[in-house]
């Protein structure tokens, strides 16, 4: 089975170093974006089975990545136009805070492989 393909898009160094390294440590493939711009960059050339969201983003929202992101294809959804590769799933795990556990991104990512 292949690893999960993750994006983080997050920008406190802190917070993002931890959840890549423990998502790294699960054995998923993590890249990380900082803000709005490398965030699209990275949607852009490549798939990924989960993205990992900040919502307040220096430059914009992750709302503005999300909703650009899904005008541009980079992400579809289930049965969506590149239904030969796997689908993007949305599944917000908090909106309104920074505390997360990481089981439920760990949980996000397991339910990314599941056809």
């Amino acid at each position: 089975m292949s690893r999960t393909s993750i994006l983080l898009i997050e920008d406190d160094d802190v917070l993002s170093d931890i959840v890549r390294r423990n998502l790294q440590a699960r054995g998923h493939e993590v890249s990380v974006a900082k803000d709005y711009q490398s965030a699209l960059a990275h949607l852009r050339s490549k798939d990924f089975d989960l993205v990992v969201l900040d919502i307040n983003l220096p430059d914009k929202t992750g709302w503005d990545v999300l909703r650009t992101a899904i005008s541009e294809g980079c992400i579809h959804s289930e049965g969506g136009p590149r239904q030969s590769e796997p689908a993007c799933r949305i599944s917000p795990i908090s909106v309104s805070t920074q505390t997360f556990s990481s089981g439920s991104i760990v949980a996000s990512c397991s339910r990314s492989r599941t056809p």
